[in-house]
């Protein structure tokens, strides 16, 4: 009975108002990454984007996504497992762990990560 009434009161947001709502209540003096967070989740409200990935140490970057509720899921590929259980209590979040080693090139390291997501 609790994941119907969850699936339909879910079915019944309304994203773009609620995303516009919750930036507005974001002071004009943030930082460059909730900027990019929200930009981000302004990108998700197209048609055609299917999810959000993001590549985090600490989970900050998700969580600031997180903290928006798009529509879309977050992808939060880190390497630490712990941080990836704590993904697991914010919204739309689904963390994933990258088990492999860090490459000595940053730029390949980043690129390999975004398409094991």
């Amino acid at each position: 009975i609790m994941s119907r009434i969850v699936r339909e009161a879910e079915s019944t947001i309304a994203y773009p108002p609620l995303f516009e709502e919750l930036k507005s209540l974001i002071p004009n003096d943030c930082n460059i990454s909730q900027t990019v967070a929200t930009s981000a989740v302004n990108a998700s409200l197209e048609p055609h984007i299917w999810a959000i990935v993001c590549l985090t140490g600490s989970g900050d970057t998700a969580k600031r996504v997180a903290k928006f509720r798009p529509q879309v899921p977050i992808l939060a590929v880190t390497r630490v497992p712990h941080i990836a259980r704590q993904l697991h209590l914010h919204r739309g979040c689904y963390p994933l762990v990258y088990e492999q080693p860090q490459l000595a090139d940053w730029k390949a390291d980043v690129e390999e990560r975004i398409r094991w997501a």
